[in-house]
């Protein structure tokens, strides 16, 4: 395996991948993505390279057919999400470090076979953080070569260290260019690898709203941001179409709109979309997708960006749906040239122009009424690339009655004289779109619109369209209210949770003694909560507080709580604050009462000076530190996972003897010394802090026993399998338990 430089240029074709003939298929023997068995298929003789050839170039053609064939790289990125600003790029450089070494380690060039080629890494120029190896997933998981390299990427990504991500996936955050502090929406978040970019970019005191329709994926999403959770994020389960309204006006600065789309831009990933792809897909698409995008605008500030994205190159999804929103929002809205972001990223213009065709007869139509009888419900006049009024008509007039439904209707068919090609300005907006395909730096299709809300939106009197979705999220709002009200909302599926809104809603933390008590145990200043607000779900006698950023409270804790977490539907929100420690009494406080534990999702936000917090052990040096990561990972007892001072006395006395004169118990927080070591891979954690446990003849990490793995392997290039969670383990006793019975 070799290192290769980045490179900007378009990825040039190669021998082993030509142009397929008539002959060449595509089959996934055994592959039931989806749940349906691959089929073998000649691309050539396919209805979607049909489609495309009437989109593309003859040359662009000939790419697509070759790259969209190809398997796919894969593609990493390095988490920065509670980390100092110096953890990725150190990480960074380790993990391609160890990457090379494992990749290495049991490679017999002998058994490689004529097409399978060394792997190559290389950093992706365009963003931190991001690596690329040319070989397929399939290829890491499947061979037995690259067994210990696949062991070493699973456990980094579930730990949350690295994100598994196609490269496109990470281009829209970049071009919204999200900030700290700010309001962000992410209005079709799952599974959520973009919302962990956009987590990084607004910290923990903005908001970051992550919403998926489907509440199966909102727990896809839960399990996605887990290890990252922040006090700005709130996680909601509503249509995006009919999204409700922030409370007092409030808008968002920011919003990204990665929308439902046919996905013919995974074909490199997902080969079974190439028998089953139909031109119906984008038609059936396109008006929910502008719905979307129009209530989307609706939500954002005068001044404020929005990205539109899909992993579509199909116009019908894309151009069209921009250009019907630049007319339809009348000069309020604009495309920004982003030729300035990330420069290195190779991209093509968006389109001016381009057919529409009937999936009943595969033939380009120019009108709604040249299509065949079964496909007229599903075609739009926003689909085609014409004005959506002729140069004759009151263009006043029409925006104030022109409803969306009325756009397929067949009393509002284009004619001769009423057909107007797009408006110049418009088409040149178009061309500041972009897209990205396979062949300009071996990636999948993709499709991105940067937009501006220059002014604010036409009036409900002025735009029948605008005023419709006003009154669905209006109506969206009132009916959840009144299904709450009357506790009629279904409940989740068997084995979904019920989420925060419908089991047991935020409410402002009532004792107030709770904070004294954690300043008093911790000696911390007298702001230490800073900015953030403090929340309760129990009721009474809560044994969990949750942190939210301000600006997540000024919309869930206001008035009637309950109401508009209602309204969103909000699955979760912020992240653990404190926790009442049980157990025995030795580890209660001086005056009888219960010590309150700072989790580890919040001490990087509450202890910005580890050193002045009173429950803060001397720096960690490396040696002890790497022998409290390796305890216990291949146990699934608790017990295990803390060291006996005999133990560690045997690697440091001295320092065991520091801690043992502090004469404290329960919760404390360490730091690494990373000065007095030629270990170079513990630099990463300079800056560091995680909370642990002190026992009266023991000290323990809490911290989970994937991350510990995880982080010791990385450092150590020594991978220790974990053992089972207390969660799998009390699955497993369940099961147990079950087949028992029967």
């Amino acid at each position: 395996m070799t290192l290769d430089p980045p490179s900007t240029n378009p990825v040039p074709p190669t021998d082993s991948a030509a142009l397929p003939d008539e002959k060449a298929v595509i089959e996934e023997p055994g592959s039931k993505r989806c749940g349906r068995d691959s089929t073998p298929i000649n691309p050539k003789a396919s209805r979607i390279a049909n489609y495309y050839k009437r989109i593309l170039s003859a040359t662009d053609m000939e790419l697509y057919l070759e790259y969209f064939v190809r398997p796919l790289p894969t593609t990493f990125r390095v988490s920065a999400a509670h980390k100092p600003r110096t953890f990725q790029p150190r990480y960074s450089d380790q993990f391609g470090i160890l990457f090379h070494r494992f990749a290495t380690e049991e490679q017999d060039t002998s058994e490689l076979g004529s097409k399978q080629q060394e792997l190559m890494i290389q950093k992706l120029p365009w963003i931190p953080g991001g690596w690329m190896f040319t070989a397929d997933r399939r290829v890491i998981r499947l061979s037995e070569q690259y067994k210990r390299l696949h062991s070493f990427i699973n456990l980094q990504h579930e730990a949350g260290f690295i994100v598994r991500q196609e490269a496109v996936s990470m281009i829209p955050p970049i071009f919204l260019q999200a900030r700290a502090g700010e309001a962000v929406l992410d209005v079709c978040a799952a599974p959520g690898s973009k919302t962990l970019q956009l987590l990084e970019d607004v910290g923990p005191t903005g908001l970051l709203m992550a919403n998926d329709a489907d509440l199966k994926r909102c727990y896809v999403l839960v399990h996605n941001t887990i290890t990252v959770s922040m006090p700005s994020l709130v996680i909601t389960n509503c249509d995006a179409s009919r999204y409700p309204s922030l409370p007092g006006g409030m808008l968002f600065d920011k919003i990204l709109a990665d929308v439902p789309c046919s996905g013919d831009g995974t074909l490199r990933k997902a080969p079974d979309i190439w028998p089953r792809w139909s031109p119906h897909g984008g038609l059936s698409l396109h008006p929910l997708q502008l719905r979307i995008l129009l209530r989307s605008l609706q939500l954002l500030k005068v001044e404020g960006t929005l990205v539109y994205s899909t992993c579509s190159l199909n116009p019908i999804e894309n151009e069209a749906v921009v250009a019907s929103a630049l007319q339809i929002c009348q000069g309020s809205l604009e495309v920004l040239d982003a030729s300035h972001i990330a420069p290195s990223l190779i991209r093509s213009p968006g389109l001016t122009t381009w057919p529409v065709v009937d999936p009943a007869t595969d033939d380009v139509i120019d009108s709604v009424s040249a299509a065949h009888p079964t496909s007229r419900g599903n075609i739009y006049q926003t689909m085609f690339p014409y004005a959506l009024f002729g140069p004759n008509e009151n263009a006043f007039e029409m925006h104030a009655s022109l409803q969306l439904a009325n756009l397929r209707a067949c009393d509002k068919q284009f004619s001769a004289e009423r057909v107007s090609p797009l408006p110049h300005d418009i088409q040149a907006q178009l061309t500041r779109t972009m897209r990205f395909y396979p062949w300009l730096q071996d990636t999948g299709g993709f499709y991105v619109a940067l937009l501006k809300l220059a002014k604010p939106l036409p009036s409900s009197e002025s735009s029948a369209i605008l005023a419709e979705l006003i009154s669905s999220a209006a109506s969206f709002e009132k009916s959840q209210l009144e299904l709450f009200n009357a506790d009629a909302c279904p409940r989740p599926p068997r084995g979904i949770p019920p989420p925060m809104w419908q089991d047991l809603p935020m409410q402002p933390l009532k004792d107030l003694e709770i904070v004294e008590s954690v300043k008093k145990e911790y000696d911390l200043p007298e702001d230490f909560i800073g900015s953030y607000v403090l929340a309760q779900r129990q009721p009474e006698g809560a044994s969990r507080i949750i942190m939210i950023s301000e600006k997540v409270a000024n919309i869930f804790l206001t008035g009637n709580a309950s109401n508009y977490q209602t309204i969103f539907k909000v699955v979760i929100a912020g992240c653990g604050c404190f926790q009442k420690q049980t157990g025995n009494d030795k580890f209660r406080a001086t005056d009888g009462t219960h010590i309150w534990r700072i989790p580890q999702s919040s001490a990087p936000f509450l202890l910005s000076n580890a050193q002045s917090c009173k429950r803060a052990l001397p720096p960690v040096p490396h040696d002890i530190f790497m022998a409290l990561l390796s305890s216990g990972l291949d146990s699934g007892e608790t017990n295990d996972q803390t060291v006996l001072f005999t133990e560690l006395s045997k690697i440091n006395p001295e320092y065991v003897q520091r801690v043992t004169d502090l004469k404290m118990l329960g919760q404390c927080i360490l730091s690494i010394d990373c000065t007095e070591t030629d270990c170079g891979a513990i630099q990463m954690l300079e800056g560091m802090l995680f909370s642990g446990w002190l026992g009266a003849h023991s000290l323990g990490l809490h911290v989970q026993r994937r991350q510990r793995a995880a982080l010791y392997e990385m450092i150590s290039a020594v991978n220790i399998k974990p053992g089972p969670s207390r969660s799998a383990r009390q699955k497993a006793a369940r099961k147990e338990r079950r087949e028992q019975k029967e």
